[in-house]
């Protein structure tokens, strides 16, 4: 398995997702809850905590000393993004970050419980989930 630092785009999504899914009923819980957890407070200070995060994964990964400037760097910008993308930019974001002891920080765990609960939401509105039988 290999590793990279994702792009700011990515970061990006994945804030979106959250700053948009606020305001729609369906998703209001469960970012709410990422939010609590997490303590949240403003998105551009979190999208350069999640790149610093990926920056901790590949300097172990790589046994690497990458310094944060490039997490500095980033800026947050408002987009519209789909349900479905921002889950894969979360998704590909936990996968590069599934290095060392990373993986055992709480930001991580709580990101990957977030990531399923977000599949979950997206699954339950599918037409093909709702004819299917119960039971």
């Amino acid at each position: 398995m290999s590793s990279f630092i994702v792009n700011y785009r990515t970061i990006n999504r994945i804030l979106n997702y959250i700053d948009l899914g606020i305001n729609d009923y369906s998703k209001k819980y469960i970012i709410s809850d990422l939010k609590d957890k997490l303590k949240i407070r403003n998105l551009q200070s979190f999208g350069v905590k999640l790149l610093k995060l990926n920056i901790d994964a590949v300097n172990q990964r790589y046994n690497e000393n990458q310094d944060y400037s490039y997490a500095l760097g980033f800026r947050f910008e408002p987009f519209c993004v789909s349900d479905i993308q921002g889950l894969k930019s979360l998704r590909c974001l936990l996968y590069q970050c599934d290095e060392g002891n990373v993986p055992k920080r709480k930001i991580f765990k709580v990101l990957e419980q977030f990531s399923l609960a977000m599949a979950y939401q997206i699954v339950g509105r599918l037409e093909e989930y709702e004819k299917s039988e119960w039971g």
